[in-house]
């Protein structure tokens, strides 16, 4: 039982200076002789039983006239009195007041269920939450906010009162207003964030069925689980083409132009694979085919294939997309949207155009708020971009010839276009881990590596990747490692800006490339044509097979290569069991870390899974399981689908430095179900597993 009222025990000498009288001071020394204060009211709680009734500082006397001085005796009252209205005499600002008060059953206002809403957890409003942020028990608390919620910009803690207009008191409220809501727009959630509980906060909600399951899930005593039963939530908000639409126009004849194809990304993740490091992404698209729907953009944008992608045309008008091209080394993706949705638009898409940048050229930014600034820019400098491997192996450019700016207004990136609108560079973030942290840099991706990426992807092109990370060196190094003269005079016969060798840095293991050249290897040519370029060596790898002629030891060697070909998709496929999620070892492993280990790669551990739990960590690979080797997810599915509730699996594991260890797993699927993402011709789709 309670008051929904919190106290404080005072010492008598605090008490007398808000009131208290020296005849209720002596009767309460006399009752107990051993206690050297009183109860006094510290908070109430808006909305309980005791709000408009007690106030804080009231000094609590008696209770149906029992003197009541210390915690012991007011619990031992209330729990025996619960629905009563009990009087109460209490000291207010030295004046004594009789007060009525009903007495609660905390046991009834305590929440008893929560909502699985994908992966996000809500429950009703505990007394707790009520007290800590003095507000009545009444709404939905986010316990965790998970895809949906954090994409929505709902935090951890807040408390959700309205949904679509209607009031959101508990959670059969809210189930009730996200089932009715509808399906052309996202629900408008009304919000208080902790710290600011005077303002209520509007959020646009959209829950997807393809990425999670819902459900609600009730306690009950005395059992291991709660119980739980699945919950129908409506899918995603279908399009719906505008009748109207607005292309904006300006003034400026370049503006108009170059802005109506430029578009805002938004691209939110529900699963952390390939060691994406943030799960929401922003950043500005270029249309390039506006007959095919297709959009560039950089990959610190868009890092991966599996996620939502929305792309607002004009400032305004929203559409979804999807991840058609992640080029393997290279900070660009492709975006496919509906054309058809945009057909009655009247603007082009811009042309990019291959070849060294004009002395002077129009970058035109798309700022935060939509709308867009134009800067002339003349100081493009030349340079070369390369990182040091990340802790954990994710994308980062390969090394690159880029330009740099020195002068570019805030912006969220842009191209560089000449005067008739057509697009030299585009102004790109890049993002790479220095020191434990994530960097981002801004430099211009010179249009031509983008029309390479396209033309990969229209036809249907794979990626040849050489398999070796290049890096320059000087033309004297070489000579010091035994180049000779002949070569020497056609190195020296190139423009004075491209007079360098390519260097063998590192090599992808269990390649072609692996097996015949070496680091320290110098790349002079391929297919007898003179290399020195990053990407010009990139192009000319876009085969089969090819001829290479190398500088080793001092001596020259011509080499048959057969170079890998690599996906422009991405990860198409995680697995999640005991709450870890699995996946085939992505390209960036061998290319960075120069390792590639047998079995499946853990990407990411659940807190509170049995995985977390036992040990079962991210960054590893699976090689075994109860000590049957493991060579793809298919085999490990095999594996573990047999695995019943709490049976140890011993999983043997290697680390990236090669370091073998065996891990016991107990997997609990009321909580940690086990599942599959998985990339079909429909889209992404979830597969659930009985086991």
């Amino acid at each position: 039982g309670g008051f929904q009222t919190i106290f404080s025990h005072k010492p008598f000498r605090d008490l007398v200076r808000i009131g208290l009288d020296e005849e209720t001071e002596k009767r309460a020394r006399e009752f107990d002789p051993d206690n050297n204060g009183m109860l006094m009211v510290r908070q109430v709680i808006a909305g309980g039983v005791g709000a408009d009734i007690f106030k804080e500082g009231d000094i609590l006397v008696n209770i149906e006239g029992e003197l009541i001085s210390n915690f012991i005796d007011l619990e031992a009252l209330l729990d025996k009195s619960i629905g009563r209205t009990l009087s109460v005499a209490v000291i207010r600002l030295g004046e004594f007041k009789k007060l009525s008060v009903r007495v609660a059953d905390l046991h009834q206002i305590e929440p008893t269920r929560f909502l699985e809403l994908g992966d996000a957890i809500l429950q009703d409003m505990s007394i707790q939450h009520a007290r800590a942020m003095n507000l009545p028990q009444a709404g939905v608390v986010v316990m965790r906010p998970g895809y949906f919620l954090n994409r929505s910009g709902i935090p951890q803690n807040s408390v959700i009162v309205e949904l679509n207009e209607a009031p959101v008191n508990n959670l059969e409220q809210f189930i009730a207003a996200v089932q009715a809501s509808p399906r052309d727009r996202k629900m408008l959630t009304r919000f208080v964030v902790p710290g600011r509980e005077f303002t209520t906060q509007l959020a646009q909600l959209e829950i997807d069925n393809r990425w999670f399951d819902h459900r609600i899930c009730s306690r009950v005593d005395d059992q291991r689980f709660w119980d739980c039963s699945k919950l129908e939530m409506p899918g995603k908000v279908v399009p719906v083409a505008d009748d109207i639409v607005s292309v904006p126009a300006f003034k400026d004849p370049l503006l108009s132009r170059v802005s109506p194809a430029m578009v805002r990304v938004d691209f939110s993740i529900p699963y952390s694979v390939d060691n994406v490091y943030a799960r929401h992404f922003q950043g500005v698209g270029l249309v390039i085919d506006k007959e095919a729907g297709i959009v560039a953009v950089d990959r610190n944008t868009v890092p991966i294939g599996l996620g939502d992608v929305e792309i607002t045309f004009f400032g305004y008008r929203v559409v979804d997309a999807n991840v058609v091209f992640l080029h393997p080394r290279h900070n660009i993706a492709l975006l496919k949207y509906d054309a058809a949705l945009l057909q009655d638009a009247q603007f082009d898409a811009l042309t990019l155009v291959d070849g060294e940048l004009p002395d002077v050229l129009t970058m035109v930014g798309y700022r935060a708020d939509g709308t867009f600034r134009r800067h002339e820019v003349d100081d493009f400098s030349r340079l070369t971009v390369g990182f040091n491997a990340p802790r954990l192996p994710r994308f980062q450019q390969s090394p690159i010839d880029l330009y740099g700016v020195s002068s570019v207004p805030p912006s969220l990136g842009g191209p560089f276009v000449d005067e008739n609108g057509d697009v030299h560079a585009i102004y790109m973030s890049f993002a790479h881990e220095d020191g434990r942290e994530i960097r981002q840099n801004e430099w211009a991706m010179p249009a031509s590596v983008v029309l390479e990426a396209l033309r990969l992807y229209q036809s249907n092109s794979d990626f040849h990747s050489l398999d070796a990370r290049l890096a320059y060196r000087s033309l004297s190094d070489a000579r010091q490692l035994g180049l000779n003269e002949e070569w020497l005079t056609r190195f020296t016969s190139l423009p004075a800006n491209l007079r360098r060798v390519l260097y063998v840095e590192q090599l992808v293991p269990n390649t072609d490339a692996a097996d015949k050249l070496l680091p320290g290897d110098i790349l002079l040519a391929i297919e007898g044509e003179l290399v020195s370029d990053l990407f010009a060596v990139e192009l000319q790898s876009q085969s089969d097979l090819i001829v290479l002629q190398l500088l080793r030891a001092g001596e020259i060697h011509e080499i048959e290569l057969q170079p890998s070909v690599l996906s422009g998709l991405g990860t198409q496929r995680l697995v999640s069991w005991a709450g870890a999620q699995f996946q085939e070892a992505h390209t960036e492993i061998g290319y960075l870390k120069g390792v590639q280990h047998n079995g499946v790669y853990i990407s990411h551990t659940e807190q509170g899974s049995p995985a977390i739990w036992d040990g079962l960590y991210r960054n590893r690979f699976v090689t075994h399981v109860d000590g049957k080797a493991v060579s793809d997810l298919d085999e490990f599915l095999a594996l573990v689908g047999g695995k019943s509730q709490d049976e140890v699996t011993r999983l043997s594991l290697i680390s990236m430095r090669g370091r073998k260890s065996i891990v016991s797993v107990a997997p609990e699927y009321n909580f940690w179900p086990t599942y599959e993402i998985k990339r079909t011709d429909d889209g992404w789709q979830r597969v659930n597993y009985i086991n």
